[in-house]
């Protein structure tokens, strides 16, 4: 495979010559002239799936293909149990045409008629020949990567788009953060803020086989750091809302609830989210699934720490319900989704290692989660204005790491 696929250049013909298989003329009535499909097989988590999936139906739009995806391995139900039909979202070129039958289907080379990939085979195609192939010739350091994150902010707007169920899930969580807002100080929101007063953290604890981390540390030592990360961002994009004199512990605080910093925690893992809290004060407002007020988002709230090889064994009504779970925690924690009027994140706190931070920075755009300037993004970034912040980042001043995407371990592929 490796062979076939490594040539001159991303789309070019293998040397050996055009590859593909048979297409029977027989088949060939109403079916789409291209295809590229994007196949859930079920062997990583959801964000890791849209992540690549982003960048796949990016590609279908620039190689005027039709875009298809093929759920019948996934382990999360069908698509359409959480997300709208992608062929309503992006017809393609040839609207209502057929997809190809599965025999057509190749995983390689690229140039194939009908092209699949799979989180399995993305590390065949997704390199840094991809990313070259996209960058500007005069684009530098993480600049690069912006024609990616470009074309994956597309497909969330206008392919992978939440299902009115969903939707319904994510506007009252959204709603219920709108409330605690609305009764906390009006001079939190600044003149240039276009987001709303509080901040999300995303923390990645369970066990993900495909996951790779920089980030070593007791689970105790990763939550303050975490915790400390929540305070020094509230302080930096909220001057004016200044945190609790007592905030140097959890201790006995005289402030009222809400106080800041508001904070919006998605999580895998129950254990993890109680460490996070009690590193606050009582009054301080933090919101969770499992902390919701709301029975029916609180349903979708994990029992225990995530792990691949259990949720694969759960029953399919329980991979149902805790893949929603995740649905509206990666909307609140990016602000990916928000219609007019609701709430929106004004900073993300992550691990870069993880897909589902990779993904929360396409809710911001480009300048505002990596603090570039408003008019020239290949400036140097700053960081007293990003919005995407990275627990791994190596220090102040540090150019932002986005990947866009995390590849699954070559070992397991």
């Amino acid at each position: 495979m490796v062979n076939v696929t490594e040539h001159a250049g991303f789309w070019d013909v293998p040397l050996i010559g055009p590859l593909d298989v048979p297409h029977p003329p027989d088949s060939q009535e109403g079916t789409c002239s291209r295809t590229i499909t994007y196949m859930l097989d079920g062997q990583v988590g959801l964000a890791t799936d849209l992540a690549l999936m982003a960048q796949v139906a990016g590609i279908a739009r620039e190689r005027n293909a039709s875009f298809f995806i093929d759920d019948t391995r996934w382990n999360r139900g069908r698509w359409t149990d959480h997300f709208q039909d992608v062929i309503n979202l992006q017809p393609g070129p040839q609207p209502g045409c057929k997809r190809p039958s599965p025999q057509e289907l190749v995983a390689c080379p690229r140039t194939a008629r009908h092209w699949v990939v799979s989180s399995q085979t993305a590390a065949f195609h997704l390199t840094d020949q991809y990313i070259q192939t996209l960058a500007h010739s005069s684009a530098h350091a993480l600049s690069r990567r912006k024609a990616m994150f470009d074309s994956a902010q597309e497909s969330f707007k206008t392919v992978i788009q939440p299902n009115l169920h969903s939707q319904q899930l994510i506007r009252a969580a959204r709603a219920e953060i709108m409330s605690i807002l609305s009764l906390a100080d009006k001079d939190q929101r600044t003149v240039d803020q276009k987001h709303e007063p509080y901040i999300s953290v995303h923390i990645l604890e369970g066990n993900h086989k495909h996951v790779q981390s920089s980030v070593d540390h007791p689970p105790d030592t990763i939550i303050k750091k975490y915790a400390k990360a929540a305070r020094e961002t509230w302080k930096r994009l909220y001057p004016h809302s200044p945190l609790p004199v007592t905030f140097a512990s959890a201790g006995p605080d005289p402030a009222h609830f809400p106080s800041p910093p508001i904070t919006y925690v998605a999580s895998d893992s129950p254990e993890a989210l109680r460490r996070f809290i009690a590193a606050f004060p009582s009054s301080t407002a933090i919101f969770s699934l499992d902390l919701s007020t709301n029975p029916g988002l609180r349903a979708l709230a994990p029992q225990h720490a995530y792990d691949e090889e259990m949720f694969a064994k759960e029953d399919r009504e329980q991979r149902v319900r805790l893949t929603r779970g995740t649905i509206v925690d990666l909307a609140l924690a990016s602000g990916l989704w928000a219609e007019e009027g609701e709430v929106m994140p004004g900073a993300t706190i992550c691990t870069r290692s993880s897909n589902m931070c990779e993904v929360a920075a396409l809710g911001f755009d480009w300048n505002r989660a990596f603090g570039y300037h408003e008019d020239n993004d290949n400036l140097a970034s700053s960081q007293e204005k990003r919005r995407w912040v990275d627990l791994e980042d190596t220090g102040y001043g540090a150019i932002p790491q986005w990947l866009g995407f995390v590849l699954p371990h070559h070992d397991d592929l």
